[in-house]
């Protein structure tokens, strides 16, 4: 857990374990997708949470795990033959693309007891932790809390992603041994351009959503984007919701379909056409939430890193490409690179004053 004593917000961290749906029938993927929604609605009900980060990374397989499980298999005293057939079996395999997922849940202590006293707000999470994590797996998603060095060690991967780094952090969160602290977790240097953020001998490009996905949506939508690519080796995928109040929700929802009524009422022509199917889509999400269904608040960060800018440069086409296949639109976070780069860590930036407004949407 991190806690930033100014806002007085809490962030627990949970390390997920993701079913693939390869072989899965349509009806149990509807059930994964109506739970995850109804995940979501639960959070909104809750009126300390602040914001729901899913991260997905993806970079090249190291090995490390591999000569774990050759070491575990290889136990002294077993037979030789069979110990030089396992570990010639594993001889030169090193390509591949590992995949992550992480969740962060952000809350703000709303009392004033829990505000003066950390330890109260931090019992309050304890005694609910159990419940959220079985709530996740109501779709399948195995969550386990994260302690504060897999924190550390995750974000100082993130920040070095050398692959003797990413190795000795698999190792780490194996056998649970501390690789770095929280001190050291960040870059040792860093610099920021228009488009660009460099840390570490690394070169990263993050991109924010710009326009939410058009025409029909279904859940393979993000599919290509959140899975490896053999393009982009090093990539991350953040997905925040900000659930609303039900009552924030009915506001929200009515704002929504007013502004759309007042679009179409100021168009004409083929932009009327346009508009009218806006004016459904706001009456159909204001009769769901009417009838108990929860609104959120959703924004997407990607972000990609390689060794050289040469080479990000080349990636960056790539992004724009797989975005573009998802049906939804993106732009560089523009002079806030080194921000939504933390952003995309899991780390909630949404009330920092400093950090833009795409970032606050």
């Amino acid at each position: 857990m991190s806690h930033l004593p100014k806002l007085h917000q809490y962030t627990i961290r949970l390390r997920c374990s993701v079913p693939g749906y390869k072989g899965v029938e349509q009806g149990q993927v509807d059930l994964d997708v109506a739970n995850w929604g109804e995940f979501i609605n639960l959070s909104g009900q809750t009126p300390d949470i602040e914001a729901i980060a899913t991260i997905i990374e993806t970079f090249p397989e190291t090995g490390a795990r591999q000569d774990a499980e050759i070491t575990r298999v290889c136990k002294p005293g077993t037979s030789e033959l069979a110990q030089a057939v396992v570990r010639e079996s594993g001889t030169g395999v090193r390509h591949g693309i590992q995949l992550h997922t992480h969740m962060a849940l952000t809350f703000t202590a709303n009392t004033e007891a829990k505000r003066k006293d950390p330890m109260a707000m931090i019992a309050d999470l304890a005694e609910r932790l159990p419940s959220i994590c079985a709530n996740l797996g109501t779709f399948r998603v195995t969550a386990v809390p994260m302690s504060d060095h897999e924190i550390s060690a995750v974000v100082r991967r993130a920040y070095d992603p050398r692959p003797v780094v990413e190795a000795e952090v698999e190792s780490s969160l194996r056998s649970g041994e501390m690789y770095v602290d929280w001190l050291d977790a960040g870059p040792m240097t860093a610099e920021e351009t228009k488009n660009t953020y460099f840390h570490e001998g690394a070169a990263s490009r993050t991109w924010v959503i710009n326009a939410p996905p058009s025409g029909a949506r279904n859940e393979r939508i993000l599919k290509a984007l959140l899975e490896g690519h053999g393009d982009v080796l090093r990539k991350r995928v953040t997905l925040i919701h900000r659930p609303m109040s039900p009552a924030d929700a009915v506001n929200a929802v009515e704002s929504g379909y007013a502004y759309a009524v007042g679009e179409r009422n100021a168009q004409r022509g083929i932009g009327s056409v346009r508009a009218d199917l806006k004016v459904k889509a706001a009456d159909r999400t204001r009769v769901e939430v009417g009838n108990g269904a929860g609104a959120t608040a959703v924004s997407l960060i990607v972000t990609a890193s390689a060794s050289m800018q040469a080479q990000l440069d080349i990636q960056a086409d790539t992004i724009e490409s797989l975005v573009a296949g998802c049906s939804t639109k993106v732009r560089p976070a523009w002079r806030y690179q080194a921000a939504t780069f933390l952003s995309g860590v899991g780390v909630y930036l949404q009330d920092h004053a400093t950090t833009a407004k795409t970032l606050q949407a």
